[in-house]
């Protein structure tokens, strides 16, 4: 029995989320969306890491991609990298996530920022490509990605999990009187009446102290009188 039990602790205790997701990718025209998704590679997510295995023919289906595209629609045509809902078949239901497909050709890294849900999926994607010029622009001279750039770009994964926001600080309510009204605070006392006793008590220390008059400078008066 105590030995089932630590097999069960020792089991939870060891248990990490893992989980494969699909990632997929198209290139898209500002006048046509019905483009469909190419599968780009596997999400591999095991706790608080993840890693992005591409599959073998990412810069064929690159290629294959922009086949179509002259130089002119490369400036207006997006790249779309999508996020695979399990048993969501249905591409209409994936997260997605564009950037401009002219960034592609002098790109050198990639980002993919998922965002998961209370039980470890993800559930929404933001991709971004590096460097990029603040503006978001495209360079000015517009050229189709080179193929194999792609499978080239340094990969860095992000994940972002739900976080609640601090909560307000309440000031405490005021007390109330029993009926009902603010308690008024007691108006300060000034300074005379705060130190008054203090004062009596300093003055009349000095006369007690002070000298009676001398008794030569009391006959010397009568004398003058």
């Amino acid at each position: 029995m105590m030995l089932s039990l630590l097999t069960v602790v020792v089991g939870a205790a060891v248990h990490v989320y893992a989980a494969q997701f699909n990632i997929y990718h198209r290139v898209v025209q500002s006048t046509s969306s019905s483009v469909p998704f190419v599968q780009r590679g596997t999400l591999n997510l095991v706790g608080s890491n993840a890693n992005l295995e591409s599959v073998s023919t990412l810069s064929e289906d690159l290629a294959r991609l922009t086949q179509n595209l002259n130089s002119e629609d490369v400036g207006g045509a997006l790249y779309q990298v999508a996020l695979q809902h399990p048993e969501d078949f249905s591409a209409t239901e994936w997260a997605v996530s564009s950037v401009k497909l002219c960034h592609l050709s002098s790109s050198t890294a990639q980002t993919l920022h998922l965002y998961l849900s209370e039980e470890e999926k993800p559930y929404a994607i933001n991709y971004f490509l590096s460097p990029v010029d603040h503006s978001g622009s495209c360079p000015r001279q517009v050229s189709k990605p080179e193929a194999e750039r792609i499978s080239q770009l340094n990969t860095t994964i992000l994940l972002r999990r739900p976080s609640s926001p601090p909560s307000p600080e309440l000031r405490t309510p005021p007390p109330l009187t029993p009926e009902g009204q603010v308690v008024q605070p007691v108006p300060e006392k000034s300074f005379f009446q705060k130190y008054w006793y203090y004062i009596a008590i300093f003055f009349f220390a000095i006369m007690l102290t002070s000298p009676p008059p001398e008794e030569g400078q009391q006959g010397g008066d009568r004398r003058q009188a």
